[in-house]
């Protein structure tokens, strides 16, 4: 048994879940200590703003790059990678012009529907839209040169940048609004976006010269898989979580979007550390294993491995729920 444990200690592939989970939970464990002190600060219906755009930032921002990011660790030449990075921020750029023309044509609609609630903060949308998309991309790069350190860096980062905006702009604001949360979150994607865009640009500037636009649209060709048939799936799954809050939002009378909300929160968060951990990972290492033949024998060894990790955090969202109770801790 000790052996056995002490391979486990020394595996790579544990490292690195080890290394992203410990990032990741750090960063949400400082979101969720600082809630007691934003629900202090703003009112349940400035947070119901807050969850109107961000469940419409979610909705939309999971096809930023197109699905062309996820792509990102898979081809064995650097050069390619680093035009599907390339491809994933152009995705982004269209992405976010095309969405800031839809507001431009429909602002009154969609200020109308949205009951007033958005008014304000609707055109930040794009700006969030584009921040999301270059995380998205930069972050996968960092995956393919397993830079898990610094991936966990950024996250916490982003989380203390994030949480230090949304209460230093409520303190300072004189008249509690949805507008410190919503800009402390731009900060917060603005901070991972920097430090990982830098170092993609350090990784890849000897091979920026050798791509061509002819080199793109083969490299499109080839990964075109991934915005012909990923796009709609993730923009269906993520709408079956986030657009029941967008129609609470906008239709119920009290502020209940915001509840569910901080529910969701505190619950997907022990979750989404783990499984997001070991989704990067995993993505980083089937290249090399389908090269070896191994990868049918790594994938279902990690989905059982997976499979039995799963309960731990699964108990720590239930006590996280009883402690961070949304509805008790405005009271």
């Amino acid at each position: 048994m000790k052996e056995k444990f002490k391979l486990l200690i020394n595996n790579r592939i544990v490292k690195n879940v080890g290394v992203l989970t410990g990032g990741t939970a750090i960063a949400q464990v400082i979101a969720i200590a600082v809630l007691p002190v934003l629900t202090r600060i703003y009112t349940p219906n400035d947070f119901e703003i807050f969850a109107l755009f961000i469940s419409m930032l979610s909705i939309f921002g999971v096809a930023a790059c197109l699905r062309l990011e996820i792509a990102i660790p898979m081809p064995e030449s650097k050069k390619t990678a680093i035009a599907l990075v390339l491809l994933s921020i152009g995705s982004a750029v269209l992405v976010t012009f095309l969405s800031f023309l839809l507001i431009l044509a429909l602002y009154d609609s969609l200020v109308q529907a949205s009951d007033g609630k958005l008014d304000s903060y609707i055109w930040l949308l794009p700006v969030c839209i584009l921040l999301v998309g270059l995380y998205s991309a930069f972050q996968y790069w960092a995956t393919r040169q397993k830079e898990f350190l610094h991936i966990s860096k950024t996250r916490i980062t982003q989380s203390v940048s994030g949480s230090s905006a949304q209460v230093g702009f409520g303190v300072l604001s004189q008249h509690s609004s949805a507008f410190g949360l919503i800009i402390g979150h731009v900060i917060q994607l603005s901070a991972g976006v920097i430090t990982l865009g830098l170092r993609f640009y350090r990784d890849g500037s000897e091979y920026f010269h050798q791509i061509t636009s002819g080199f793109l649209a083969k490299t499109l060709k080839e990964y075109i898989r991934f915005p012909k048939y990923s796009v709609l799936e993730s923009l269906a799954n993520t709408s079956g979580l986030y657009f029941s809050i967008v129609l609470i939002a906008v239709y119920a009378i009290d502020a209940e979007a915001g509840f569910i909300f901080l529910a969701i929160k505190l619950l997907s968060a022990p979750l989404s550390m783990l499984g997001g951990s070991v989704a990067q990972v995993y993505l980083s290492e089937a290249p090399k294993r389908k090269e070896n033949g191994e990868l049918k024998v790594f994938t279902f060894s990690t989905i059982k491995n997976h499979f039995f990790c799963r309960f731990l955090p699964t108990s720590f969202s239930r006590t996280s729920i009883t402690i961070f109770d949304p509805v008790c801790i405005w009271c």
